[in-house]
């Protein structure tokens, strides 16, 4: 009879409506768990007074005060917080026929004490407070890219474009130990906790591990059938292990030299925190700068005013907060948001609510196939009745 065959697609649209909907929910929670994102960091102290473009920033240990290198010839040093400025530190290009241009920056342990590196081929060490020059470092034959304080603060290890890596006692300026092997400029250098690692990376070149003690080069950081350049690399704060960046962040064993593992973040880095949530690096984008978890590759936010020009940025030991600089002459800060009550249980709930909606859509095909089944054998029942008159 007609009103069977009625009934039978009227159980079938109830059915496919009821996967539908359930469909739906689960399409709308994994949106909401994949791309809900983190909210847009806040705009913090905007630093003001350099003359010319920011070259280097850095965080001073706890995070309160911003270190600034800039090609005016100073470096100077900011609260985060309100912005103001706290020391100008004036010396580079003295000497005759030099420019001063500052072109890298780093606090030492302390904070306080300030090591910038310039155009003029020297490395100077600063009191942070009062902007007085405290040692003169003078040995590289080309400007400096990199600078950093050894974790006692006694050393200061030195990265230039003449392709040299040294060790410097930071008290005196004396010159301890030349590290050479890297046939183009060494962009980055950094010292493990422990003061007997030390990791250089170059432009077109794989980075080096190196020993402090005696100079000897440990290990090339060369993956069989990978690629040859890595211009980031930087120690854990157990200093057990290398990260390094090129086409995919890398971890390394830091005694042998060894890979242990791809990371899925790709690119280089300019900053690096190791916050107890994981890893952060902070990368250049074009539309400013962007802070991804090192491990999972995930973009948590981009920053920074693309008109201005990011020329350099930092990442505070926290990893809350990051600092930019740019063309503009000006240092920003930006600050992560606590996540509120809402977010906490949202970021635990999503992921359960995924699962669920799934189970219930795997639950109602297999009740929709058995369902559609048996209609389907009643609908062929009765077929020869449904399609006559009365």
């Amino acid at each position: 009879m007609r009103w069977h065959v009625g009934t039978l697609r009227a159980l079938e649209l109830r059915y496919s409506l009821r996967t539908l909907v359930i469909l739906l929910l689960l399409v709308t929670s994994l949106a909401l768990w994949l791309q809900w994102g983190p909210e847009p960091w806040a705009s913090g102290a905007v630093m003001k007074g350099h003359q010319d473009y920011v070259r280097s920033v850095a965080f001073s240990p706890d995070g309160s005060r911003i270190a600034t290198a800039s090609t005016d010839g100073t470096a100077r040093v900011w609260d985060a917080a309100s912005g103001m400025e706290l020391a100008v530190m004036e010396g580079h290009g003295d000497r005759a026929g030099s420019y001063g241009d500052v072109y890298c920056v780093a606090f030492s342990p302390d904070g306080r004490r300030l090591v910038t590196g310039g155009l003029d081929f020297t490395v100077r060490v600063w009191d942070a407070v009062t902007g007085e020059q405290l040692a003169l470092l003078a040995g590289h034959s080309d400007w400096i890219n990199s600078v950093a304080f050894s974790a006692n603060g006694s050393r200061v290890v030195t990265g230039s474009q003449d392709a040299t890596c040294r060790i410097w006692d930071a008290a005196t300026g004396r010159q301890i130990m030349v590290l050479k092997g890297h046939q183009d400029k060494v962009e980055q250098a950094e010292i493990s906790s422990g003061g007997t690692r030390l990791v250089t990376s170059a432009q077109f070149e794989a980075p080096r591990l190196w020993r402090t003690t005696d100079g000897t080069c440990l290990a090339v950081l060369l993956e069989d059938g990978g690629p040859t350049t890595g211009r980031s690399g930087s120690f854990s704060p157990d200093s057990k292990h290398v990260v390094t960046g090129s086409d995919r962040a890398r971890l390394w064993d830091a005694k042998t030299g060894g890979l242990i593992e791809k990371l899925k973040t790709a690119g280089n880095w300019e900053a690096i925190a190791w916050p107890p949530t994981g890893p952060r690096v902070v990368q250049r984008e074009v539309a400013g700068v962007s802070v991804v978890d090192l491990k999972t590759g995930r973009q948590l936010t981009v920053l920074g005013d693309p008109e201005a020009g990011t020329c350099s940025s930092a990442i505070s030991p926290d990893g809350r907060m990051v600092v930019t600089a740019g063309y503009d002459k000006l240092a920003r800060v930006w600050v992560e948001p606590r996540p509120g009550m809402w977010q906490r249980l949202t970021l635990f709930v999503r992921p359960w609510l995924a699962a669920l909606f799934g189970m219930l859509l795997l639950w109602s095909l297999w009740r929709d196939r058995r369902h559609f089944r048996d209609l389907a054998g009643a609908h062929g029942s009765t077929g020869g009745v449904g399609t006559r008159g009365p």
